[in-house]
């Protein structure tokens, strides 16, 4: 990942720049399990969502990042954008990050998970999935997930929480069925906006 550096647009907002893309050059004293992980995003089904790095203008997040309003019931962000308004739905999502299509009517099930990360070797606590922790995994896996976290949730360097909904993004890239994946990330997305209320410029 790119180095951390702090911003601020000339509206206030503060920005802490990170390419977000998951680092795959294995140039450089890498550990084996590193390439092999890295291959693997590149090979993977998710690999433009993971690897594309598209312009984004300061303007338009501020825009979106202050307007932006989720409706829990029809699941959908709604934004407005130099005076347009825009919906966004786990469709839109799937299209925009070229994500796999829907192939399986629901998610992995508590059970499914568990089994997924006993299979993975993750020696932490299982009582809980929604506090998974990275820190606990195998270092090849560690890495894996260390993308997913730095892609999907938006967070920088050292971040150790692996949510629910990348465990089932996980799940199902290792069983190859898919279900609603861009609802997955919009959850992320929404997430990472949280409350429209006093809602920070950082």
């Amino acid at each position: 990942m790119a180095p951390i550096v702090k911003i601020i647009s000339q509206a206030g907002f503060v920005y802490e720049q990170n390419n977000h893309v998951a680092y795959v050059d294995k140039e450089g004293k890498h550990s084996a399990a590193f390439h092999t992980m890295m291959d693997f995003i590149k090979e993977c089904k998710f690999s433009y969502a993971m690897l594309h790095a598209p312009t984004i203008y300061c303007e338009i997040v501020e825009q979106m990042w202050t307007s932006g309003r989720y409706d829990s019931t029809s699941k959908t962000l709604s934004v407005s954008i130099n005076g347009t308004s825009y919906n966004i739905n786990g469709e839109t999502v799937r299209a925009a990050l070229h994500l796999p299509k829907n192939s399986t009517d629901r998610l992995p099930s508590d059970s499914e998970i568990v089994s997924m990360l006993r299979d993975m070797h993750y020696n932490g606590d299982l009582s809980c999935l929604g506090q998974i922790l990275r820190r606990y995994m195998r270092k090849e896996w560690s890495f894996l997930c260390d993308s997913f976290i730095k892609v999907f949730s938006g967070k920088v360097s050292n971040y150790d929480a692996f949510t629910m909904s990348m465990q089932s993004m996980f799940y199902m890239l290792m069983t190859d069925d898919y279900y609603n994946i861009g609802d997955l990330v919009l959850f992320e997305i929404v997430a990472k906006l949280g409350p429209h209320e006093g809602r920070p410029n950082n």
